[in-house]
């Protein structure tokens, strides 16, 4: 695409994650009309049940404030074992998982989640960490 991408970081300070990639302007006669959301013909969203694993209250409200006005139904976790427990226990369409969490961080939830499904299926689940 003609772009590129870098990274900063600074002990103790954090780090930026950046992209640039040179766009075509739309001329304002050739740019499409938006229309709202759940205006158009397009078929409604399904009503999927979410587990989020996120142990930061911030990051809840932001991902919540996300959903909102979807038919989504969205069960939290503040740690990776409590994220266990939920998805043993239950039935969800899509886990968003938090990497670093207290008691067990997100990448030994999953694997734990991947374990559990190959005993019961013989495959894992497909995941995206």
């Amino acid at each position: 695409m003609g772009g590129r991408i870098w990274a900063e970081s600074r002990v103790g300070e954090g780090s930026v994650f950046a992209f640039a990639v040179p766009f075509e302007i739309w001329a304002a006669t050739n740019r499409p009309t938006a229309a709202p959301v759940g205006t158009g013909p397009e078929a409604a969203l399904p009503a999927l049940c979410i587990l989020l694993a996120e142990d930061s209250p911030d990051n809840c409200t932001i991902t919540m404030a996300y959903l909102e006005d979807t038919p989504y139904r969205v069960e939290i976790a503040e740690t990776g074992a409590i994220a266990f427990e939920k998805f043993t226990t239950g039935h969800y369409d899509l886990v968003l998982m938090d990497r670093q969490m207290p008691v067990m961080d997100g990448l030994t939830a999953t694997r734990q989640f991947e374990r559990g499904n190959r005993r019961t299926t013989g495959r894992p689940r497909r995941s995206s960490h």
